[in-house]
């Protein structure tokens, strides 16, 4: 409460741009519900890729398994192991035991591209 009395004008800022991110955040649910899988398994990585980076073999962080890639994309663990399997045999991607490497960051995009979020 001292803070906001101080300076009104940061706690506005703060508030302003925590709701811009709630509404990216909406945005991002209802454009994934009108994807096909392969659009939202795409969309996820190449959402992780952009956000987070990868390692020097071009992984992503270890914190991201397929469960996750599921929770994010609206979809089955099932399902997004076999369209990771789809991507490695368009050589996109490589599964490397628990990881996955971005191989192809451009094609992710470019699968992406009507739909990016």
């Amino acid at each position: 409460m001292a803070l906001a009395q101080l300076n009104p004008k940061a706690v506005f800022d703060f508030i302003n741009h925590y709701s811009n991110d709630f509404s990216e955040t909406i945005h991002r649910l209802m454009s994934i519900m009108n994807m096909d899988l392969r659009n939202k398994v795409a969309n996820v990585l190449y959402s992780l890729y952009r956000q987070f980076g990868v390692n020097s073999e071009k992984e992503l962080p270890d914190c991201f398994n397929r469960e996750d890639i599921a929770g994010l994309a609206s979809t089955t663990t099932e399902q997004v192991s076999r369209q990771l399997s789809d991507f490695h045999e368009e050589k996109i991607i490589e599964k490397r035991a628990r990881r996955i490497a971005i191989v192809q960051p451009s094609k992710l995009k470019s699968i992406t591209r009507d739909q990016l979020i």
